[in-house]
């Protein structure tokens, strides 16, 4: 037996006041507690609402097969361990459903007056804080025992979970010990952290030899001459092998996923699911199971364009996503690097104004030189001089011994590229204008004009043109270097390609992972006025909360969420027609009829719809998409 349970008085004072104990509650209590009570989850409920009907259950174990087939084994051990006690085991996947579940009647009997049975979600944004949903969010293994739990329909329970993950590290599900309270005792954190442990390591021997398999099938089929266009994925969709006409990558595809080539230009024709006969953990008789999938390629039409193009060999080194607006701004800046003209290049903070400078770097008759970057903004008025012309030794007070290079020698025989060139003083707009008619510059302390050949790119997240009219800017020097003007897309604009961007975010951090789609439709939900860089700065906070593994929910920064939350309870105030009717199960009719009628009496307001039928709100945007509304 757990020798001190959790004083009722505790949870009571929580509930009506919202004062904690931290003496008495663990940190990840605490936080799960306030977690709760600022979505608004219900402390006098608790029962599962989410529940998979039969297709969509066979449908989610279906997801879940190897994860079944390797931790079945493991649950009939502990559950024949734990059998005597009245607990029962359950298994969920890494969303909180529950895949399996195991136990005598009458523990089972107790379980489904509170809909925890197989196919229902149980997390700390459906039921408050338990076991399998802190397990899911903290990745640590979690014991809660009576008012540990936040919602009531829990507090009759002791709970155990410990988190499971596959070969890759990468967090799979939650499995779980639940018994009546009375019969609470920390070794169920125990057994359930030793079998957590046991399953990993049958999945790593599992996947070891299937990987081995797969790359023998591999190697004899693309060592055949006549095999072309032809990919060798794993069951993740990872690149093992290809042939050789696509090999041009080296060995940058291998473990890549198959997106990734995609987006080179390709398009699937065909997929066939390649077998094996070896058996299997356990069995003594060859049994198929699936190795991976030979994919059949054909370069798409934007490739086979590109390869009869004169700019075929033209590379962006970043992500160039799926957008027209972003493909165009690409063809023109491919059109201009391989000639020496000045570009101008605007766009808002953060677009990626310095990539673009740095692409037509590398791809211009200049390529070989050097790339120099000077942010006009980021020095000083007294030191712009010295910076950009440089100076000789003695030439002032302090001047370095030997003199300096500035900036426009630097450049010779590359590329200079002034960024904020809006933010230039009007003396130092006078002095560069003339550097560009006579092409040399004279060193502040020197005598000699220094001949100078250097390609100009400018770039300005202002509108210049303004500038010249309110007398800010120069208009001869506007001339000069708005030559070739190349205008850089806000990411609002070319929201498509975010999910572009996110998986080239985690293949730059070697971060292996799937975004799951709630996260995925929030960043997609946001304007972005930082653009690419506040995207990025966003993913990195999530891969930090999630350390490195699976993100969830909770680890999307708070003012995205809020965000997000004001966004959608500006849902228009317009009567919401009923459809789909005939593919809902009764309750599913009956759940969505509800939340017709809230949504109408609260004038569309999401917020208050769903505190009016008592569940979360993330639970009501769920149903909403599901039920299509």
């Amino acid at each position: 037996m757990v020798g001190q349970f959790l004083s009722k008085d505790v949870w009571q004072r929580f509930v009506r006041e919202g004062v904690l104990d931290p003496y008495r509650l663990h940190r990840n209590m605490c936080e799960s507690w306030l977690r709760c009570r600022k979505m608004g989850v219900n402390p006098y409920s608790g029962n599962g609402s989410e529940i998979l009907s039969g297709e969509e259950l066979r449908k989610k174990k279906k997801e879940n097969a190897t994860f079944l087939e390797v931790a079945t084994p493991h649950l009939k051990s502990l559950y024949h361990s734990v059998r005597g006690t009245g607990a029962m085991v359950l298994l969920t996947d890494e969303d909180g459903y529950v895949i399996s579940a195991m136990g005598v009647a009458d523990i089972t009997k107790k379980a489904k007056e509170i809909n925890f049975v197989e196919g229902v979600r149980w997390t700390e944004n459906e039921v408050g804080t338990n076991a399998i949903g802190n397990a899911l969010i903290s990745n640590e293994p979690m014991l809660l025992v009576g008012c540990e739990h936040y919602a009531v329909a829990s507090q009759d329970w002791s709970c155990a979970a410990a988190p499971i993950h596959d070969a890759d590290g990468q967090l799979r599900g939650v499995i779980d010990i639940s018994g009546p309270v009375e019969a609470a005792n920390v070794e169920m954190l125990g057994s359930v952290t030793m079998t957590a442990y046991a399953i990993e390591q049958d999945w790593r021997s599992r996947e070891q030899s299937i990987l081995l398999e797969l790359l023998r099938e591999s190697s004899a089929l693309l060592r055949h001459p006549n095999v072309t266009h032809t990919v060798i994925i794993d069951r993740k969709h990872r690149i093992i092998g290809v042939s050789r006409d696509i090999d041009w990558t080296g060995s940058r595809w291998f473990q890549k996923p198959l997106d990734w080539l995609l987006a080179e230009g390709y398009t699937v024709a065909h997929r066939q699911p390649l077998a094996s006969q070896s058996p299997t953990h356990g069995e003594t008789s060859p049994i198929p199971y699936l190795l991976g999938y030979r994919v059949n390629v054909l370069p798409s039409k934007r490739r086979v364009a590109s390869m009869d193009s004169p700019y075929s060999v033209y590379h962006f080194p970043g992500e160039v996503g799926v957008s027209d607006v972003f493909g165009q701004l690409l063809r023109d800046a491919c059109r201009v690097a391989r000639m020496d003209t000045s570009v101008l290049i605007s766009g808002e903070s953060g677009t990626g104004k310095e990539l673009i400078a740095k692409t037509i770097h590398k791809h211009s008759l200049r390529s070989h030189g050097p790339f120099v970057a000077l942010n006009c903004g980021a020095i000083p008025d007294n030191l712009m001089e010295s910076e950009l012309f440089g100076y000789t030794e003695g030439a002032f007070t302090g001047a370095r011994k030997g003199g300096y290079k500035g900036k426009l020698q630097q450049a010779h025989g590359g590329t200079l590229f002034l960024d904020e060139v809006e933010a230039m003083p009007e003396a130092m707009q006078v002095a560069l204008l003339r550097v560009l008619q006579e092409r040399e510059v004279v060193p502040i302390g020197g005598e000699k004009p220094v001949a100078l050949d250097f390609r100009l790119i400018a770039a300005s997240n202002r509108d210049l043109w303004e500038l010249v009219k309110t007398g800010q800017f120069r208009e001869d020097l506007y001339y000069r270097i708005h030559v070739y003007p190349l205008h850089v897309p806000p990411l609002r604009s070319r929201k498509e390609d975010i999910p572009h961007l996110v998986r080239y975010y985690c293949m730059q951090r070697n971060w292996p992972i799937h975004m799951p789609e709630e996260i995925t439709h929030r960043l997609m939900n946001h304007d972005w006025p930082g653009n690419v860089r506040e995207l990025f700065n966003v993913l990195e906070q999530i891969r930090i909360h999630a350390d490195g593994g699976r993100p969830n929910i909770t680890h999307v920064p708070q003012w995205l969420e809020d965000a997000y939350a004001n966004r959608e309870d500006q849902t228009p105030q317009t009567k919401i027609q009923d459809t789909r009717v005939g593919a809902l199960s009764c309750r599913q009719r009956l759940q969505k009829a509800a939340m017709l009628q809230a949504l109408e009496q609260t004038g569309g307001n999401v917020t208050k719809a769903a505190q009016l039928l008592n569940i979360p709100r993330s639970t009501f945007y769920r149903r909403i998409r599901k039920f299509g509304l």
